[in-house]
């Protein structure tokens, strides 16, 4: 009976090791990716797998920090696979520009940007998008592809640099939030 109770402990704290080896057994057999692939976990973490191992993977953030992941997770939660089909990733560049604005103006200049970024391609259409209308602005969204995934901060500044400049020569200001104030004149008791 002792031998029975101990062999089951050991099995009840053994099983969560255990899940992890047949996980790590499942990952090195399906191979849904491989060091090197950049993944995005279910909790919205992003990074770079560095090693598979039995038990767990590790993958290296983008801010630089290793983040051990159990393998029983990996193969139960839902993750995005950044590196296939291809590279390629869609970035996006929010702008906001004044009331009376031309919007058509706008909107292809924003795309103008967007093209003349040499990471960006160029084969794929930028979208450019009404988000909505702010208390002082009308919000758009410039949609882009970059050709890879390792260049989308830098793609997306190159980007933002470009709008601006064209803003600029256009003679586009920002919009400056504008407030009234209503000041009520207090009335003496009578």
């Amino acid at each position: 009976v002792s031998l029975g109770v101990g062999s089951l402990a050991v099995g009840l704290a053994a099983q969560d090791t255990l899940a992890n080896m047949f996980a790590g057994f499942t990952l090195m057999v399906d191979r849904p990716f491989r060091a090197g692939d950049r993944i995005q976990l279910a909790s919205g973490e992003v990074g770079d797998v560095e090693t598979i191992g039995m038990r767990a993977t590790r993958i290296r953030t983008l801010n630089e920090t290793l983040l051990v992941v159990p393998n029983s997770l990996l193969v139960k939660e839902r993750l995005v696979h950044l590196t296939q089909p291809t590279r390629a990733t869609t970035t996006r560049a929010d702008v906001s520009v004044p009331f009376g604005a031309d919007l058509y103006a706008i909107k292809r200049l924003l795309a103008d940007a967007a093209l003349s970024c040499a990471m960006v391609d160029t084969s794929r259409a930028p979208l450019v998008l009404v988000n909505r209308f702010g208390d002082a602005s009308i919000d758009l969204t410039a949609v882009f592809w970059v050709r890879d995934y390792l260049d989308q901060g830098a793609a997306r500044s190159e980007v933002l640099e470009g709008i601006h400049q064209r803003l600029t020569a256009a003679n586009i200001g920002q919009p400056l939030p504008a407030r009234r104030i209503i000041h009520e004149a207090t009335v003496p008791d009578a």
